[in-house]
């Protein structure tokens, strides 16, 4: 397979690059969230104190709703994830019937009979 890698692998780069894009911008929503869910343990804490046996819900709404307005989630209109098992199958396909095309013609032997 390393004999088809190179500067002319089009769509494996292109594959790369879908890959490495959308994995960092589900770190960024990890990120973001981890952040959130931090920030939202503080606002708890502020409101409940951090000795408090009674816990009120009503005031823990809040933080609930602040939340899940500000969760970050991926929007993912290309559906990369499709999209990228789709380039891996069409180029492992490509490549099997590329192996057995080369194998099959170094393995024919033509002889002529004058």
């Amino acid at each position: 397979m390393d004999s088809y890698d190179g500067d002319a692998d089009f769509e494996g780069k292109l594959q790369e690059k879908l890959n490495n894009e959308y994995n960092e911008r589900v770190r960024f929503c990890d990120m973001k969230n981890s952040q959130l869910q931090s920030t939202a343990e503080n606002m708890r804490l502020s409101i409940l104190g951090r000795d408090s046996k009674e816990k009120d819900e009503k005031p823990l709404g809040v933080v609930d709703a602040y939340v899940r307005e500000n969760t970050a989630e991926l929007v993912d209109p290309l559906d990369v994830k499709k999209k990228l098992g789709m380039l891996e199958e069409k180029r492992n396909i490509l490549l099997t019937e590329l192996d057995t095309q080369i194998k099959v013609s170094n393995a024919t032997t033509f002889i002529e009979i004058a």
